[in-house]
C-alpha cells in the first residue's frame, strides 16, 4: 500500500515541480521515497528475499526523515511577509523538534533498559 500511494505522488511532484519551491519538492520526494523503500523492505521480509540488502535499504529509507524539516524551511521562507503565518510555522517547527527529541529519548531509554 505504501508503494502504491507514493508512486503517483512522485509523478505529481516531477510533473508540477515548477509550482513548488525546491525545498518542498525535495522534501516531498524524500518522504515518498522513504515510503517506497520501507514498503520494499516489508515485502523482502515477508518473502525472505535479499536478506543482506534489506538492512541497507531500510537505512537509506531513513533519509526520508529529512523531508519534513525541508518542508518547514520552505514554509518559513515563504511566509516572510506575513508575521502571523511565520509565527505558526515557527511553533509547528518547534513542536516537531520537541516530538523528535522525545521519541529519540524514549528510543535511547528503551535501548539502555
Amino acid at each position: 500500500m505504501s508503494i502504491g500511494l507514493a508512486i503517483p505522488f512522485i509523478f505529481h511532484i516531477v510533473k508540477d515541480r515548477h509550482k513548488y519551491d525546491l525545498f518542498v519538492s525535495l522534501g516531498m520526494s524524500l518522504i515518498a521515497s522513504m515510503s517506497i523503500m520501507l514498503g520494499l523492505v516489508k515485502i523482502f521480509e515477508r518473502y525472505s528475499l535479499f536478506s543482506q540488502q534489506r538492512e541497507s535499504i531500510g537505512n537509506w529509507a531513513m533519509l526520508g526523515f529529512l523531508g519534513l524539516p525541508l518542508i518547514i524551511i520552505s514554509a518559513y521562507k515563504n511566509t516572510a511577509d506575513d508575521p502571523e503565518k511565520r509565527k505558526s510555522v515557527v511553533i509547528a517547527g518547534g513542536v516537531l523538534i520537541i516530538i523528535a527529541l522525545l521519541v529519540g529519548g524514549i528510543g535511547i531509554l528503551a535501548y539502555l533498559f
